[in-house]
């Protein structure tokens, strides 16, 4: 995950440094790493160690945009071990004078997305704050606490009955969408891209009414409108998407960060002939019935399922992922900086094809397809 801003104005590069040393004290989960234990992954943390802003500063032919978003593409692009701590990169580029440009890179088995939001929110606070006495109330837990409650949760009996209803739910199911595809997919290389839409105002309204049309919401509404649009590329009346579904429902998880969702296959069926309505509704229950099954974590819904669903490098039970933001991308917000966002493109993938639908904060969407 990565994300960047231009930062216009007098930035104090000893104070954005020591500001976030701070942010990865407060949050354990910026400490933390991956260990293998009889094969098995699990997470281990502890103090960040030495630690300084790396900062170049760009000349004239460096600073063209092109020049800029291969530089931001290429250092996005780096891969983390996961073995070696700190999972994530800070690094600043100077455009010129007053002029800079602040690349953070954090690898998506640390966080979410409303984890950025706390971090980015803390960061700006601590960077105003710097020089002061000004201390922040220890987090009344951390992630490494959440993992703990959490598996226990996992040892009661309601969990067999969640890996039951996932055995039972995706037997049979088509996990490939038969995309049409203008080159040979068969390896998968990795590589990918990004295209980006507005959808204006007007069209999200009209999407949110067809929602509550059905007493639904514009989640389901808009996921119904993808689900049609993979049904009438492919030909397939049926099929699975994968979406995030937050675990920030218990009481004291709102100020912590980690990743704390887990991905859902939704199993969508629609018959010929239905109107757009009564799919919108079929959806609604089957989003509705899955979600009520979504404490289990995807590993273990992969393993219900059974090893002989996986697609060798391939992400298994789904070829489609659908998210949808309602507010915009998390912003960061320095005292005395305007700050723009620069948008990164990685030029990877994850699965096929993913639609991410966020707030465009004028009353529309925009629309990512990678």
């Amino acid at each position: 995950v990565a994300f960047a801003w231009r930062l216009r104005g007098p930035l104090d590069r000893q104070r954005l440094e020591a500001s976030w040393r701070k942010v990865v004290d407060r949050h354990e989960i910026l400490r933390t790493w991956v260990e293998l234990l009889d094969g098995e992954p699990f997470q281990a943390s502890g103090p960040l160690g030495p630690w300084s802003l790396p900062w170049q500063e760009l000349g004239p032919a460096e600073t063209t945009l092109e020049a800029v978003a291969e530089r931001l593409t290429a250092a996005a692009r780096v891969r983390f071990e996961l073995t070696r701590v700190p999972l994530w990169r800070v690094e600043g580029f100077g455009l010129g004078e007053s002029d800079h440009l602040l690349l953070v890179t954090v690898h998506h088995v640390l966080i979410d997305e409303w984890s950025l939001r706390l971090i980015f929110s803390d960061w700006a606070a601590a960077y105003a704050a710097e020089g002061s006495d000004r201390n922040w109330l220890p987090l009344p837990r951390q992630f490494a606490d959440y993992a703990v409650w959490h598996r226990a949760r996992l040892e009661r009996p309601e969990a067999d009955r969640h890996r039951e209803f996932w055995r039972t739910h995706l037997a049979g199911a088509s996990f490939r969408w038969s995309l049409p595809e203008d080159r040979d997919v068969s390896a998968p290389t990795g590589a990918g891209a990004r295209i980006t839409v507005t959808i204006p105002p007007e069209v999200r309204r009209a999407c949110e009414q067809l929602g509550r049309q059905a007493q639904t919401t514009p989640f389901v509404a808009a996921l119904s409108a993808y689900f049609g649009m993979l049904s009438r590329w492919s030909g397939e009346g049926e099929g699975v998407i994968g979406t995030p579904l937050s675990q920030r429902s218990e009481p004291g998880l709102e100020s912590m960060a980690g990743l704390l969702i887990h991905t859902i296959p939704l199993r969508l069926k629609s018959r010929p002939g239905q109107s757009v309505q009564s799919v919108v509704e079929k959806v609604r229950d089957q989003v509705h019935e899955s979600f009520s099954h979504g404490e289990l974590p995807f590993t273990q819904i992969v393993k219900a399922v059974g090893p002989a669903r996986r697609d060798g490098a391939r992400v298994p039970l789904y070829n489609a992922m659908f998210v949808l933001l309602d507010e915009p991308w998390p912003d960061l917000q320095l005292p005395g900086l305007a700050a723009q966002p620069w948008p990164v493109e990685t030029r990877t993938h994850k699965v096929d094809l993913i639609l991410f639908l966020t707030d465009n904060g004028v009353g529309g969407w925009q629309a990512e397809l990678e």
